[in-house]
């Protein structure tokens, strides 16, 4: 796996000399910290008329920018490289100057169009894509593609089919004959169908094996599955994969990876048989028997899949108490069975693996047993077991790296996992590079995993300080407050400021307040956020439903009805024409409806001498289907922030701030609503 003469042996080579850029050129072709300050003309004008910088999204119907792309492209090719890839920056948005919205209907449907139903299925949102194509981007790589094809006949175009190039255009009928298509979305047969003739070959670019999506450090397709797509590529003409992404997981995935290898040279062998290879190699003796383990171990991956599900109740789908139980039985006959120091140690590497899954689960179970009776006993037990599961990191990262190198592939992904705090720093690190400042801070309250797919609860606990849910007063307003964003009405004298608490580690602690009022008819709700760096704020009309959580924004949810299963979110940032707002649980139990647009009314105001940004938010009660509150009733909510000023590149993740954090794992997680309470 990887370089190196076993990379090669497996198949793991590159024949072509390709320039790749993880998809997307456009970065590294008009890098916006070039050419944005003198030319801003370059990049995407927004519906309120600014040219963006955030994102590098270019502006491509700007004869400089294609002159630009090409050179980039062309310089590629100068260096010798056979294939050079070509794609747009991530998270598209589209430019909205005359010239580019004059080529299509793709930046009015994509806000308006496929993303008021949430209902549909992939197939009907596939099929609505492939009627409003991006014009704008396909023409664009039109144009470099046949400027290509004249200077460099004999290279390739390696073309991104990805977000708004998923689906071709309807203006022209192919690409040519230089052109690769690279195919994203794990080479579905529904995507790879539409581009059929389009080019003259074609590759995918898949995440099956990516920690930091879906399963995370678990199973994320079994031989048999990887067998099947394997397959299906080749009978379609794939010629090449990319696996974006990365990570390992050999203890339980290792029989998955030699599968893929083995069949990317011959796709026509058995998975069963090379299940058996596998086996017979690492195990030796205990081979029969860990062949009975890994398809005890696979047996459930079909059965417990829930994505988009929380990756602490799909931990708990896979791993139930009979079945871990079961799987350890197995390993201990196996290592009874070992019958050299080779089988032995390899077992270390999947034992390993198991004993995380066990520690995490008991630690998952126990804490809904806390939830179910906060006694002080339970919270005992609760925190016995996060203990448990903290010695077990503990031990994996103290690993000599002699053992490591040659018995536990995988080792340095699987430690950094473990210890990410869910930020993506660890995983686009090396394991050796962090250890010693991982190993010097206490690891106790380090999430695992990253971004979504991390376990937060109940590893960040602090048991010397059991968690309650926030509660806040809501007084009733003397007078309603002007809705100006200046926050100086005297009606706000009445409600106390409520801090929002920093979610990040090593992230800055800036004052960020919240106040709530109410009266017959309104809900008041006053954002003061202090900003040091407030040249910095991030702000600007994007109209309604727009990307407002890339910026410097404060976020509301509110759940009148106390179920913690639908509440309202909405999302402003201090700009006129910024706000985004969805309902959740009012159709199904967790749809997110964002085609519901409520009747807010909003104003900001940015202070640069005292370096702070407000915003006020009126909120009907007609609006939210309620009866106006009477002292002494309560709803729950939550007020968060995002503080966007701080990033040190479009690409990092926002400061968070939020009020009621419990346990969350986000803004939008219901389990730390706190509760807003009326008074007089």
């Amino acid at each position: 796996y990887g370089y190196g003469p076993v990379g090669v042996a497996n198949n793991f080579r590159t024949a072509i000399r390709i320039r790749s850029y993880g998809g997307h050129s456009y970065y590294d072709w008009v890098a916006a910290d070039k050419y944005f300050d003198q030319h801003p003309e370059y990049f995407m004008k927004s519906a309120g008329g600014q040219r963006v910088k955030q994102g590098n999204h270019l502006c491509t119907t700007n004869p400089d920018v294609r002159r630009l792309l090409r050179d980039g492209l062309f310089e590629q090719f100068e260096k010798g490289y056979d294939w050079v890839a070509l794609g747009q920056t991530d998270g598209y948005q589209c430019c909205q100057c005359e010239q580019c919205e004059a080529l299509d209907d793709y930046g009015d449907w994509i806000v308006r169009g496929w993303t008021t139903d949430s209902d549909a299925s992939w197939e009907d949102t596939l099929r609505a894509m492939a009627k409003h194509p991006c014009e704008r981007l396909h023409l664009a790589h039109k144009w470099l593609i046949d400027e290509a094809a004249k200077k460099y006949p004999d290279r390739k175009v390696h073309m991104l089919v990805y977000g708004p190039t998923l689906t071709p255009s309807r203006k022209f009928d192919d690409y040519g004959e230089n052109v690769v298509l690279e195919i994203c979305g794990n080479g579905d047969p529904r995507v790879i169908e539409l581009w059929k003739d389009q080019a003259a070959q074609f590759t995918v670019y898949v995440v099956w094996f990516d920690i930091t999506v879906g399963y995370g450090m678990d199973i994320g397709m079994t031989p048999a599955q990887v067998a099947k797509r394997v397959r299906h590529l080749n009978d379609n003409g794939c010629v090449g994969i990319y696996f974006g992404g990365g990570g390992s997981n050999w203890g339980f995935m290792g029989p998955t990876y030699y599968t893929l290898a083995r069949l990317l040279g011959d796709p026509s062998l058995d998975e069963k048989a090379l299940v058996r290879e596998y086996c017979d190699g690492l195990y030796g003796g205990a081979s029969p028997i860990m062949r009975d383990f890994f398809d005890l171990l696979y047996s459930r991956v079909c059965t417990a899949q829930s994505p988009g599900a929380d990756v602490a109740d799909m931990q708990l789908a896979r791993y139930p108490s009979k079945y871990l139980q079961q799987l350890e039985e197995l390993l201990d006959r196996a290592d009874a069975a070992a019958d050299s120091d080779r089988a032995r140690n390899f077992l270390v590497m999947t034992r390993e693996q198991f004993n995380f899954n066990k520690l995490l689960t008991a630690a998952l179970l126990t804490h809904l047993a806390w939830q179910l009776d906060a006694s002080d006993a339970k919270w005992a037990q609760l925190r016995d077991a996060v203990a448990a599961f903290d010695a077990f990191r503990l031990r994996m990262i103290d690993y000599p790296d002699d053992f490591a190198d040659q018995w536990f592939p995988g080792h340095g992904n699987f430690c950094n996992y473990l210890t990410s705090g869910a930020t993506n720093q660890a995983y686009y690190s090396s394991w050796r590079s962090r250890r010693d400042q991982v190993k010097a801070a206490p690891i106790r309250g380090t999430v695992i995993g990253y971004g979504g797919n991390a376990v937060r609860r109940p590893l960040t606990f602090d048991f010397d300080h059991p968690p309650r849910l926030g509660e806040m007063p809501v007084a009733r307003a003397t007078s309603a407050p002007t809705i100006d964003g200046k926050l100086d009405d005297q009606a706000w004298q009445a409600a106390a400021p409520q801090m929002l608490s920093t979610m990040q580690a090593q992230q800055s602690d800036i004052p960020t307040a919240v106040r709530v009022l109410y009266d017959d008819d309104n809900l008041y709700i006053a954002f003061a956020c202090d900003e040091p760096l407030i040249d910095k704020l991030v702000a600007r009309s994007t109209g309604r439903d727009g990307p407002i959580w890339t910026m410097d924004c404060g976020e509301i949810l509110l759940a009148p009805d106390r179920s913690r299963r639908r509440f309202y979110h909405a999302i402003i940032a201090p700009a006129d024409d910024a706000i985004y707002d969805d309902r959740t649980g009012f159709r199904t139990l967790d749809d997110q409806d964002d085609s519901w647009n409520g009747e807010w009314s909003y104003a900001w105001s940015v202070d640069g001498n005292s370096k702070r940004w407000s915003i006020e938010v009126k909120v009907p009660f007609a609006m939210l289907g309620v009866e106006p509150p009477k002292a002494g009733d309560w709803w729950l909510g939550n007020f968060g922030r995002e503080r966007a000023a701080a990033k040190a590149n479009p690409h990092a993740e926002p400061e968070l701030f939020l009020w009621s954090q419990e346990e969350s794992m986000g803004f939008v997680d219901p389990a730390a609503f706190g509760r807003l309470r009326f008074v007089e």
